[in-house]
């Protein structure tokens, strides 16, 4: 049976958690996804059926560009002047891929596209045309964290705790996670499925005799989620934990994430994704209320604001994995030893940042699904892109006092 979906009482539900309106936009907003892995299964052995997983690339994001006049969006001019100066070696009439624009045989990671001329003209095309950006980010590891907490917390928790024992669960599956994915495997966990006792059980066996390998404070948050866990669940359902059979799926059917954008926007347009699609009209009857309401998937081929879509949220994906991959402490240096090609396009893609977070500022509250840690690197990497204009020594000190802030204040 479908499940029904009122909007009305999804834009309410926004509204109390975030504390600002929600309100119905004249933007479109333009949806494409990146390093969507769709399925992802632990093998025997504990390992992911996707090693870029094991190696660090663990963000997905889904996300894009808004526009006042989507139809006007047309980057065969764009790409017309790329061309003329010998910066784009496609045809213009060609469907834009972030990896035409920048090829990997020629640009190796972010720092090296960040160098880039043609991502000068691509940012200033996005100023010039009034186009803002909007993105959802979270890591897959956090994600399985988030699963294996909501089973046992459900709706009603507190979300301020509940985020502090998804931190530290989190941080226990890192430190442990050739062993914790072995557990995942050997009971068949499936993610957003039945609750999995013996996996609980388990998990909390192997917790007890390896606590140390985290913090005090992380014990602490631990220790009061394995005690919920054994005052929510009798001896009856412990007796008759789920089936386990089939594949272990630590995160599968991002539809939900989906489902959050399409109604936190009264007008979407995703590129098309014949299985969320799938999905989303098996499992929900949409109520968009008496509004403009639209959604719809269409081939990337017909519609330009999808085309950009795909080079914006790549390269934010991008950005983000190279700063999460970063000690935090490494940060500062970095910001300090940027070229000025670097320093000129982080100062015209904080702009838009900045432009787009102050017309949408619901866009961009829990917006990051990542853990805590990574999240201190995003507010230090934002702090020090915001610095960029100012002159030299006024810029150091003041990427210092935001670091100090954000590291040991807040």
């Amino acid at each position: 049976m479908k499940e029904n979906i009122l909007r009305s009482d999804v834009i309410n539900y926004l509204e109390n958690v975030y504390g600002i309106p929600v309100p119905d936009s004249e933007y479109t907003f333009f949806h494409d996804e990146t390093e969507n892995i769709r399925k992802l299964i632990v093998n025997a052995g504990g390992r992911f059926n996707r090693e870029e997983i094991h190696e660090g690339t663990n963000l997905f994001c889904l996300g894009g560009v808004a526009s006042k006049r989507p139809d006007d969006i047309k980057l065969t001019p764009f790409l017309t002047n790329l061309k003329e100066k010998k910066e784009y070696d496609s045809t213009v009439d060609e469907e834009l891929k972030f990896n035409k624009l920048f090829p990997s045989k020629k640009f190796k990671d972010i720092c090296s596209i960040l160098k880039s001329e043609k991502l000068t003209f691509l940012l200033r095309y996005i100023l010039d045309n009034e186009i803002l950006v909007h993105f959802f980010c979270s890591d897959y590891f956090f994600m399985l964290t988030g699963d294996i907490v909501f089973k046992v917390e459900g709706e009603d928790c507190d979300r301020e705790s509940s985020f502090a024992v998804k931190d530290a669960l989190y941080r226990f599956i890192k430190t442990n996670q050739n062993k914790v994915l072995k557990i995942l495997h050997f009971h068949k966990y499936d993610f957003e499925g039945e609750v999995n006792i013996n996996f609980y059980m388990c998990l909390k066996k192997y917790y007890i005799k390896n606590k140390n390998s985290v913090s005090k404070d992380d014990q602490k948050e631990l220790d009061s989620f394995f005690k919920f866990f054994g005052e929510s669940f009798d001896e009856e359902q412990k007796n008759n934990s789920c089936k386990e059979n089939g594949k272990c799926y630590a995160v599968k059917d991002l539809s939900h994430i989906f489902l959050h954008r399409i109604l936190m926007f009264n007008k979407n347009i995703f590129d098309k994704e014949s299985l969320i699609e799938n999905i989303l009209e098996n499992k929900f009857n949409i109520d968009g209320g008496d509004g403009e309401f639209h959604y719809e998937f269409v081939d990337s081929k017909k519609s330009h604001g999808i085309q950009l879509s795909d080079v914006v949220i790549k390269l934010i994906c991008l950005f983000l994995n190279f700063i999460c991959s970063k000690d935090i402490n490494d940060l500062l240096r970095i910001f300090d030893n940027l070229t000025e090609a670097q320093r000129g396009n982080l100062i015209l893609l904080s702009k838009i940042f900045m432009k787009s977070k102050e017309t949408f500022p619901y866009v961009f509250r829990n917006n990051l699904n990542l853990s805590e840690s990574d999240i201190q690197k995003i507010s230090v990497a934002t702090a020090c892109m915001n610095n960029l204009s100012l002159p030299d020594q006024e810029r150091k000190d003041a990427n210092l006092i935001a670091f100090t802030k954000i590291v040991f204040l807040e």
